[in-house]
């Protein structure tokens, strides 16, 4: 068991110290509710805003109705110019992406939504083809996100200014600098602002960034592993080029995950074990745990 001889004062040192791997650390989430917020975040964010009561209410009721969902304050700089408030709503299911967007006059708007009749279809939000950049600023829940993420979205904002919002924590802050691509829910960590260049590049030309990527949110960990392994052995990189087939738990911590490439099949068996070392998961602890690793070999 390999422990850190000394408390970093970052998870994200910590982790990196340790060796642990970016692959499959992706939160599963398969729809979004954003929505521009420029007072303070806190750890909880929403939880501590200054919205109403009945608008936190609701916005956490509708969170209900859809599967797999998250929650997310964004901000954006300079968007002194633009009036009112900007919502969005995004499905990150692989073969399924959209965005929605709503703008919004007052936080009060905010309790007629539905967000099953959005995701349906059946609302007056725009459906939009915009991608989004969404940055981890939240130094509240940890101070990683702020020292190493706020460098990062102000990087990427003068290469993309139209595309990138600061967000509440969006989990991992272990990997600070973290971002997430949204619709495709493609994370990334470990990416400073010196890195820039080459993840536009990436995202312009609809390729992964391989040096950064951490999983797609929208499957599971199992399936971001055995997604991950197959792209690194066929050197293939370009966003959509492999798909789920299927996966299924052979027993624990043990699962056969099949995907599809250019007109192949590919059988992964998937199996997941506890680390060797151990890592601060976020930069005030002063504990140290194992976190679940993935191997993954031809089915």
């Amino acid at each position: 068991m390999t422990t850190p001889n000394d408390s970093y004062s970052l998870c994200s040192e910590c982790s990196l110290a340790m060796g642990e791997p970016l692959a499959a650390t992706t939160p599963h989430a398969l729809h979004w509710l954003l929505l521009e917020y420029s007072g303070a975040w806190e750890a909880n964010a929403l939880t501590a805003s200054s919205l109403p009561d009945t608008v936190k209410a609701h916005i956490n009721a509708q969170l209900a109705t859809v599967s797999q969902s998250r929650f997310q304050f964004i901000k954006q700089n300079g968007n002194g110019t633009r009036e009112g408030i900007r919502l969005y709503a995004v499905r990150t299911q692989p073969g399924q992406q959209a965005v929605y967007r709503l703008d919004l006059q007052s936080y009060d708007e905010v309790l007629s939504l539905d967000l099953a009749a959005v995701f349906n279809g059946q609302s007056s939000a725009t459906r939009s083809d915009e991608p989004l950049l969404l940055v981890c600023t939240n130094g509240k829940k940890d101070m990683a996100c702020a020292k190493l993420g706020i460098p990062l979205a102000a990087a990427l904002e003068a290469a993309l200014p139209e595309q990138v919002w600061q967000s509440s924590h969006i989990g991992g802050h272990r990997f600070a600098g973290t971002l997430v691509a949204l619709p495709d829910g493609h994370y990334y960590g470990r990416v400073g602002a010196a890195d820039v260049p080459a993840l536009v590049a990436a995202l312009h030309e609809k390729r992964i960034a391989a040096d950064y990527y951490r999983g797609c949110g929208g499957w599971t960990s199992p399936v971001q592993a055995a997604e991950i392994a197959l792209r690194q052995r066929l050197d293939l990189w370009d966003v959509g080029a492999v798909t789920l087939d299927s996966a299924a738990p052979q027993g624990e911590n043990e699962w056969l995950v099949s995907l599809d490439s250019d007109g192949a099949t590919y059988p992964l068996y998937v199996t997941g074990a506890l680390s060797e070392y151990e890592i601060q998961e976020s930069s005030t602890d002063t504990a140290h745990k194992r976190v679940m690793q993935y191997t993954v070999e031809a089915g």
